[in-house]
């Protein structure tokens, strides 16, 4: 993936409509970041993750000396004790490693949001921008703004996602032109 600053107009060739512009490019502040801590799926992934132990080590117990394909038991433990560390604050990690492939652009038109991960693939994808687009400005060293909402489905019945540019240095910055594209003052103004 490009970085911000290699990007050049033919890599937008295609993706932008006649009179887009990008305005801004950027990506998200790199580091570990526990917030917003979840304690009851901290404490859930802690279950899971002594659960795990204790099964992998009795089920060893249990096969050592056993032969053939019953010796393997124990590692399906290794599922159950994976899904506890990712719950136990290993999400940490994986949101810090996503936030390492992603490049974020605002257009005059639109917000995009690229990334690029190892066996996922490349993703871009791309919110409008119009009048009544739910922005929020979270202030912040590094800040984030907030553009769209998508709704997630799951078992249980779905909750709201809000979508944005994540800990970027120039959040108050890419607020103002937001909200600038949403009045339709931006083209003139940075023309």
């Amino acid at each position: 993936m490009s970085s911000p600053a290699s990007v050049m107009q033919t890599d937008w060739d295609g993706l932008l409509d006649q009179g887009e512009r990008v305005l801004w490019q950027g990506r998200p502040e790199a580091g570990l970041t526990l917030a917003p801590i979840q304690p009851m799926q901290m404490m859930m992934g802690l279950v899971f993750v002594v659960f795990s132990l204790f099964w992998m080590s009795m089920a060893g117990w249990i096969a050592s000396g056993m032969p053939g394909p019953v010796s393997f038991f124990p590692m399906f433990g290794l599922i159950f004790l994976a899904i506890g560390l990712y719950n136990a604050g290993g999400y940490a990690f994986w949101k810090a490693y996503l936030r390492g492939r992603t490049v974020y652009s605002l257009t005059t038109q639109r917000a995009f949001v690229a990334s690029d991960i190892p066996f996922l693939g490349r993703s871009l994808k791309s919110y409008d921008i119009e009048a009544n687009s739910p922005l929020e400005y979270i202030e912040g060293n590094p800040g984030s703004v907030f553009f769209a909402n998508k709704r997630i489905h799951t078992q249980n019945g779905s909750y709201r996602k809000r979508v944005g540019f994540e800990r970027i240095m120039q959040a108050r910055a890419v607020y103002r032109m937001l909200r600038d594209i949403q009045r339709g003052t931006i083209a003139e103004d940075n023309a």
